[in-house]
């Protein structure tokens, strides 16, 4: 698949995929994990649970740093840097015994781990042409997911420390790589100031980001809650819950290439009203109690849908003219990842109640987002991309 036409730039865009699969080596499987957690710490699954909100907060937090900082300082350094924080919490994360200090090194790790998309997209939106933005968008959120995927399969097998102790090896090397890359595109500061404020008075800006907020707080109400659910309502060893969120894994990357191919080709509307109209009906039939193969096909849709959507939204803010790139490139990971946080925190009490009433209630609710579409997006065309570009040769 065509990405660049310039060879430094496929260099680029690999040292930006090696970041995310080292920042996403256990966004999944910790999830998947949390029983397991919980019975060696001795303290209750929804106790432990909270290091899923306090990592989402830290890292939505954490995006707002990062495009301010590449006025003064370089992608190239700004990485080593991030990830070098990354690897060392990573490891604090993977030897302690005690829940406060992984809840304090999982907080630092978040506001590191929140470095690579805002710089990844900032860089797609900047020296990527237009025609391949989509399917680069899509491939380098979909080595997110594959990384997610080797750990979910590892969780299985594998002492939930090491979780967190094999990313902090990969960001090891992938700072050495960097470190050793010489590539103009990421060495040098980009030199504009950055300003939330004005960025976020523009229309167009505040709707795409209101739509963005929506749709992350109620999928994170959903999904992350996958390890203790299947653990609750279904008593499923910590293999096959790891195997089914495998699966969602293996559908999430597919979502992403899916969803790059079709933003490019039939439009940004088509993909996120595709995605999220699969999404909503998926999250309502995992309402229901079925065999464990149904189980599978629900949660491999509600991945595919959200990753289609997900790429059509990203992809718009890739579309936005440079005024605001680097704004909308911070803002589109805070954004998610603090409403994700406040979604799964607040679905909790609905959780108490029943996964069924919160997975239906939640299902609903998405679906009821599908027509609004059209008004949050529509006036983002302003930037001079078609949204609801017809089908062409590239």
């Amino acid at each position: 698949m065509i990405i660049a036409r310039d060879q430094k730039l496929s260099s680029v865009f690999l040292i930006l995929c090696l970041s995310q699969i080292t920042i996403s080596f256990n966004l999944a499987a910790v999830a998947a994990v949390i029983p397991s957690i919980s019975r060696e710490l001795g303290l209750s699954d929804l106790k432990v649970a909270h290091i899923i909100p306090h990592y989402l907060w830290a890292y939505g937090l954490g995006a707002l740093i990062y495009a301010p900082l590449t006025r003064w300082f370089s992608i190239k350094r700004l990485l080593i840097a991030a990830l070098l924080v990354f690897s060392i919490t990573s490891l604090y994360c993977g030897i302690t015994k005690s829940l406060n200090v992984l809840l304090i090194a999982n907080i630092i790790n978040g506001c590191a781990a929140a470095s690579v998309v805002p710089l990844g997209l900032l860089t797609i939106g900047k020296h990527f042409d237009a025609e391949f933005r989509g399917r680069a968008v899509g491939l380098f959120f979909s080595s997110s997911f594959i990384s997610a995927l080797l750990g979910v399969l590892a969780s299985g097998t594998i002492h939930w420390s090491f979780l967190f102790i094999i990313p902090s090896i990969l960001g090891s090397i992938s700072i050495l790589i960097i470190l050793l890359s010489n590539i103009p595109q990421i060495s040098m500061p980009d030199g504009r100031v950055i300003s939330y404020v004005k960025a976020l008075v523009d229309r167009d800006v505040l709707r795409i980001f209101t739509f963005i907020f929506l749709m992350s707080f109620l999928y994170h109400g959903v999904y992350k809650w996958y390890g203790v659910y299947l653990d609750r309502e279904y008593h499923f060893s910590q293999a096959m819950t790891s195997s089914l969120i495998f699966v969602t894994s293996v559908s999430g990357a597919f979502g992403q290439n899916f969803g790059g191919v079709m933003t490019d080709f039939k439009g940004r509307f088509f993909s996120v009203e595709l995605g999220l109209g699969v999404l909503g009906v998926s999250t309502i039939l995992l309402a229901g109690h079925y065999h464990v193969f149904y189980v599978a096909v629900i949660l491999a849709m509600i991945s595919a849908g959200w990753t289609v959507g997900h790429n059509g939204v990203s992809t718009v803010l890739t579309d936005f003219p440079d005024k605001y790139r680097a704004e909308m490139a911070s803002l589109n990971s805070s954004v998610r990842f603090l409403s994700g946080g406040l979604g799964f925190y607040l679905s909790s009490f609905l959780i108490q109640k029943s996964f069924s009433l919160n997975f239906f209630v939640i299902g609903i609710m998405i679906l009821a987002l599908v027509p609004l579409i059209r008004f949050f997006l529509m006036r983002s065309s302003a930037s001079g991309i078609d949204l609801q570009a017809e089908p062409k040769g590239v």
